[in-house]
């Protein structure tokens, strides 16, 4: 009887940790896809704030081009 008690707590503590590992392979892939959206958000903001950039930049030059071409007509 004993011997019978001891392989059923060994069984279900096995299955205990089988379930621990479970929940700890589900959280681990849970944080590696918040990692992966987190750098999706921050890769997504960066090509924005690039391509803001790009456009300033060109406007810039663009004033720039018609200020020198206004101050050769004045």
């Amino acid at each position: 009887m004993k011997y019978r008690l001891r392989e059923q707590a060994r069984s279900h503590g096995g299955q205990a940790l089988a379930c621990g590992s479970e929940l700890a392979h589900e959280e681990s892939g849970a944080n590696a896809e918040y990692l992966l959206i987190s750098q999706s958000v921050f890769a997504s903001k960066l090509a924005l704030t690039q391509a803001t950039h790009s456009r300033v930049d060109h406007a810039i030059k663009t004033l720039e081009t018609r200020l020198t071409k206004q101050s050769f007509i004045f």
